[in-house]
């Protein structure tokens, strides 16, 4: 009897133990997929651009767990995502997004979660087109997996979906209607845990 309170109070610190609080840093790179919207005021006709790029992302923050299998992760993120060929006014778009991030995840195990979560931030726009720049607030949403290589460190995949939410702008002579639109951002990289 008592071996196995000892064996089964063990086993639960060791669970406890694996799983701490404490602060992560992290870096990822990915693919970028996007919409440009591009509708003539003439005649009323509406055509998407899609468009793909890259993403590069670093980001940091603390993660909180509320018991053995859920945690909390708030972090600030920065993203840079760049789309070549976004349609004859937006040309080359890059966006600049700086995040407010909270996901939650699920551990399985010691060693692999999934999580989902919100973002919300600012976002600069650029194009090499008629669109030009612009500053938006935008939001999104995300989820994906970890999996834990060593103690302290991770790899993470992760999808989002993001608005930008930038506003539609007048091109050609006033004759076009020109607007990002929804970004999905795919993206594998690691997580230090300090």
């Amino acid at each position: 009897m008592i071996k196995k309170s000892i064996l089964a109070l063990s086993f639960t610190c060791a669970l406890a133990l694996a799983n701490e609080n404490g602060y992560f840093a992290g870096a990822s790179f990915g693919y970028s997929l996007g919409t440009v919207s591009n509708d003539s005021v003439v005649n009323n006709s509406e055509s998407d651009k899609s468009t793909s790029g890259y993403n590069i992302s670093i980001k940091g923050g603390y993660e909180w767990f509320y018991n053995s299998s859920i945690s909390v992760k708030p972090y600030l993120e920065y993203t840079y995502s760049s789309y070549l060929n976004s349609g004859s006014f937006a040309k080359d778009l890059t966006m600049n997004i700086i995040t407010l991030n909270a996901d939650v995840s699920y551990y399985f195990t010691n060693d692999i979660s999934v999580f989902a979560g919100l973002s919300l931030g600012e976002v600069f726009a650029d194009t090499s087109g008629g669109y030009g720049s612009d500053t938006a607030f935008g939001w999104g949403l995300q989820a994906g997996w970890t999996y834990k290589i060593l103690d302290y460190l991770e790899l993470e995949g992760k999808y989002k979906w993001f608005d930008p939410g930038l506003g539609e702008k007048y091109t050609a002579g006033n004759t076009r209607k020109v607007q990002p639109d929804d970004s999905h951002l795919f993206s594998i990289g690691l997580n230090y845990k300090f």
